[in-house]
């Protein structure tokens, strides 16, 4: 039986589902964060409940990759006068209103 790959790293260093390049940190935040279950992020995304559960292991066996992007990012941010969080949430916004 041959292992079938779930999650490969993207050009910009991304690490992301191979069947429809969901972004793990997206399906790892909609699961631990907004408090989807595997199965409602899978239907979120049109991804098979085996690549939420293949993300959620990368997510968790790489958390200290994703904090020290996160600390990159929030730094970068902070720097140009913006936080992370307010950025996320005018995304949000936008995804809510369709903008």
């Amino acid at each position: 039986m041959e292992a079938i790959q779930h999650i490969f790293i993207d050009e910009d260093d991304v690490p992301r589902t191979v069947n429809r390049r969901v972004k793990v940190k997206m399906i790892a935040e909609a699961h631990i964060d907004a408090g989807l279950s595997a199965s409602e992020v899978a239907e979120e995304y049109q991804i098979s409940l085996s690549d939420v559960h293949a993300a959620l292991a990368y997510y968790y066996d790489h958390r200290d990759w994703f904090a020290a992007r996160d600390a990159e990012s929030e730094k970068y941010l902070a720097e140009h006068g913006r936080k992370l969080d307010d950025l996320m949430d005018e995304l949000r916004q936008r995804d809510n209103t369709g903008k």
